[in-house]
């Protein structure tokens, strides 16, 4: 989208919503990207759309802020690994040089959790199936829209993986606000048997990932290589069922991370469950102070208030200690 058709779109927009539209709202209901708002600017698309920019907080009038419930994607990336020389399958370090074809990603599959649709792209009918150029910039632009992304063992893995081709292409750095990792929320707070998802999803008695029928998981990939469509369309199953069962393993999980707080994004108290309704439960203690506890009646997710329930006068009195 080019200048002029993002300057129509603030237009369009703006007669719509009878009013200078903010740059959640174009990012909402439009095909303007954050990456083109940053690259203009949000005010100085109002202003070349004869809009009244919106004003920031050092001018009289405080900013608008648009809450919206924050844009969560899931995704998984499926890698091809990279072919190496060697003279000993014992080989503890392999020098760069000896890097035949280096890794590349053969797909990602990702939902926005407030989405039904599961985008998926791969690099069937490529001539080489490591050139992952267009896929990269297709995944880059589902991320460019997200508020939170969301994975299992993402953090470690499929974001890093993906910014380096990110670097590697010359696309800019991500802006999302929020990573969540299923893997590590399992991590902190449970002592499990096997923290993989396929676990997980099993013990929490939610849909498990899915086991591929045709090829075990190495071959389906070297098929995936050699451009076999059957092992495509096989790994195109399992690539999206990773991301709905990451999901709905969040969703049994979310309640346990006291981490987790989308009431920024509301503009108000409530839960990531969306519930709105808490009843109080006992009270939180530090050295010098007492908070209430209050457990969602939803999910059970605990959260504490913010007012220290000590008197002032009352704390004086106590010692350091």
């Amino acid at each position: 989208m080019d200048l002029h058709e993002i300057v129509s779109t603030y237009k369009r927009l703006a007669k719509k919503l009878d009013k200078t539209p903010t740059r959640r709202e174009v990012e909402k209901h439009s095909k303007v990207t954050k990456r083109q708002i940053h690259k203009h600017g949000h005010n100085d698309l109002c202003k070349m759309a004869g809009l009244t920019p919106n004003l920031n907080s050092k001018q009289k009038t405080p900013l608008e802020v648009d809450f919206a419930p924050p844009k969560i994607f899931c995704f998984d990336m499926e890698i091809l690994s990279m072919i190496v020389k060697t003279y000993s399958l014992r080989t503890d370090y392999i020098r760069p040089s000896r890097i035949v074809k280096d890794w590349s990603v053969l797909s990602w599959a990702g939902k926005f959790l407030d989405e039904k649709k599961v985008h998926y792209a791969d690099t069937r009918g490529k001539k080489d199936v490591r050139d992952d150029v267009e896929v990269m910039e297709r995944l880059h632009e589902q991320l460019s829209k997200a508020d939170i992304i969301l994975g299992h063992n993402s953090d470690r893995f499929d974001v890093k993986k993906a910014n380096a081709k990110f670097v590697e292409y010359g696309l800019n750095p991500l802006s999302f606000s929020k990573q969540i990792d299923t893997l590590k929320i399992a991590k902190k707070y449970f002592n499990l048997s096997s923290n993989s998802l396929d676990f997980i999803a099993k013990k929490m008695g939610v849909t498990p990932k899915r086991k591929s029928r045709k090829f075990t998981n190495e071959e389906m990939w070297d098929e995936c290589e050699r451009g076999n469509i059957l092992a495509f369309k096989e790994n195109e199953k399992y690539n999206k069922q990773d991301v709905l069962t990451t999901i709905e393993v969040f969703d049994k999980l979310k309640a346990w991370d006291q981490s987790l707080n989308f009431q920024a994004f509301y503009g108000k108290k409530i839960c990531v469950c969306g519930n709105e309704e808490f009843y109080r439960d006992g009270y939180v203690y530090n050295k010098q102070s007492c908070y209430q506890k209050y457990r969602c009646s939803n999910c059970g997710k605990i959260s504490t208030g913010k007012e220290n329930l000590i008197d002032k006068e009352i704390r004086r009195n106590f010692s350091r200690l």
